[in-house]
């Protein structure tokens, strides 16, 4: 991911560089591209942040990975919502999928009686 962000930081010389060399020039990226890459660097960067929290947590409860969970869930689905029309359908895919696994999550806990009788005193 750091190799990336470099990438990111340095795009307009990398461009340059591809441009004046022939046989690379087949590898110059567009701006769409580096866009997209720069899209799909933060949903990973976001989802190796929530990994990170909740494996840094000693006694993960329900309700912190529930929190969690959530929170992705809402990053994804404004992620979504924040998608250009040109972003290829492949790309907008990548959100969906891990956008429904964890509608499937909620609605399995939501249908579960064991979170209610988890959180008794």
């Amino acid at each position: 991911m750091l190799l990336i962000g470099r990438a990111l930081d340095y795009h307009k010389e990398i461009n340059s560089y591809v441009s004046k060399h022939r046989e690379l020039q087949k590898y110059k990226l567009t701006n769409q591209e580096w866009d997209t890459i720069a899209l799909i660097t933060r949903w990973l960067k976001t989802f190796r942040d929530m990994t990170t929290q909740i494996s840094a947590t000693k006694h993960a409860t329900l309700s912190s990975t529930h929190g969690v969970f959530k929170g992705l869930q809402d990053h994804l689905a404004q992620s979504l919502a924040e998608l250009p029309d040109s972003v290829p359908s492949r790309i907008s895919n990548v959100l969906i999928a891990p956008h429904l696994k964890l509608s499937d999550y909620f609605w399995k806990v939501d249908q579960s009686p064991y979170p209610v009788w988890a959180s008794r005193e």
